[in-house]
């Protein structure tokens, strides 16, 4: 494959199919083809002399544990089964 569009694991995400519903195959066919490129091929490094840098202001929004009830920074927030859990209900082990 010589673009990176010709292979389908994009033709399923244009037709809106999750990469968690796509098969391995599929999606080990594009980590193939990416790890075995030179950096130059995947990316353009230029500079950019009219870019800002402005970090992002933090978030303060919260969602609500649906296990124990307690709010949850969105930042701290993970899924499973679906609903959000604090990291103690969530069982990750970072």
């Amino acid at each position: 494959m010589g673009k990176s569009g010709g292979f389908e694991f994009f033709a399923r995400r244009k037709k809106g199919v999750k990469p968690s519903l796509t098969t391995p195959a599929v999606t080990q066919e594009v980590i193939h083809w990416t790890l075995s490129r030179l950096g130059e091929d995947i990316f353009a490094i230029a500079e950019r002399p009219d870019f800002h840098y402005r970090p992002p202001r933090g978030s303060f929004n919260q969602s609500i544990c649906a296990s124990c009830g307690e709010g949850v920074l969105d930042r701290y927030v993970r899924m499973k089964d679906g609903k959000p859990r604090c990291i103690p209900c969530s069982g990750y082990e970072g």
